[in-house]
């Protein structure tokens, strides 16, 4: 993974971040993380499959620090 795509990862986590805690994990799609950082749909896909793997990084992330 380049730079360029850890800095992205982690543009993405913060963008579901924000987004799971404002309208909670259920009504925020893909799509809406998507729009959040400016990258197309399947742009997202290349990182996660699915917003459960999405969390999984984000409560990892919270866990190592």
């Amino acid at each position: 993974m380049t730079n360029t795509d850890r800095e992205k990862r982690e543009l993405i986590l913060e963008a579901a971040r924000k987004l799971f805690f404002h309208y909670g994990f259920k009504k925020t799609a893909m799509a809406d993380v998507a729009r959040e950082v400016d990258l197309a749909v399947g742009t997202l896909y290349n990182f996660f499959s699915t917003k459960q793997e999405i969390v999984l990084a984000c409560a990892e992330q919270c866990m190592t620090g």
